[in-house]
């Protein structure tokens, strides 16, 4: 894999603070759900990997496949 430029790498962070944005204004929600909302425009496993990143930040837990927000205010 080709390491990220800069303008992939600011996506990158844009798209996995919406993310945590999103989680966060539900409290918690069902993966597949949110999955569902955004298939349309990012797969699977880009998807998995910002979950991935928001689990290792402390910032979501996920439990029975609902994501769960843990982060700071």
């Amino acid at each position: 894999m080709k390491p990220l430029t800069a303008d992939q790498k600011k996506a990158v962070i844009e798209i996995t603070a919406v993310f945590a944005k999103i989680i966060q204004l539900h409290g918690r929600i069902p993966s597949g759900e949110l999955y569902a909302r955004v298939m349309d425009k990012i797969n699977l496993q880009n998807y998995q990997f910002i979950l991935d990143v928001l689990v290792e930040m402390k910032m979501i837990k996920i439990v029975a496949h609902e994501l769960i927000w843990i982060g700071n205010e």
